[in-house]
């Protein structure tokens, strides 16, 4: 008998633990994901140094605050087989709207920050930087995807 319970307890335990890891494992992959991105925008050689490092801390306080944004504005989803409320439906509407304008708000702070120390062209060239870096993600994982 104590040979089941040590077991169903070690099964308990193990469960929780893949669980925080999931949870960490998802952050550590974003973390990654944002330094593979700055290290590919600095290679491209559009900014200084110093432009670069001001760059990388106002990147991080936007995505930061795309994030916060996210969660603040969470769409309720239903349950397996519910249905939605009109109230739901409505608190899901406002949500997304409020998300959109919020995300818009951070958008136009974080450029105006980006033009205090960067050209416009720069801006341009970091943003379409951004785009192939995304690009050439998504290509690795359709090739990992596909070998599976």
């Amino acid at each position: 008998m104590k040979r089941y319970i040590s077991i169903i307890v070690t099964l308990l335990f193990a469960v929780s633990v893949f669980a925080q890891n999931e949870a960490d494992i998802k952050t550590e992959a974003r973390q990654k994901y944002r330094q593979e991105e700055l290290n590919y925008i600095e290679s491209k050689n559009i900014l200084t140094s110093e432009q670069f490092e001001k760059f990388s801390t106002a990147y991080a306080e936007y995505r930061d605050g795309l994030k916060k944004i996210r969660q603040e504005n969470a769409i309720m989803k239903p349950q397996d087989g519910e249905e939605v409320t009109e109230q739901q439906a409505k608190a899901n509407v406002d949500a997304y709207v409020q998300k959109t304008l919020q995300r818009a708000n951070l958008n136009k702070i974080y450029i105006e920050k980006l033009q205090s120390f960067m050209t416009n062209k720069q801006i341009l060239k970091v943003q379409d930087a951004q785009a192939k870096f995304k690009k050439e993600k998504f290509k690795e994982l359709k090739v990992k995807s596909e070998k599976r």
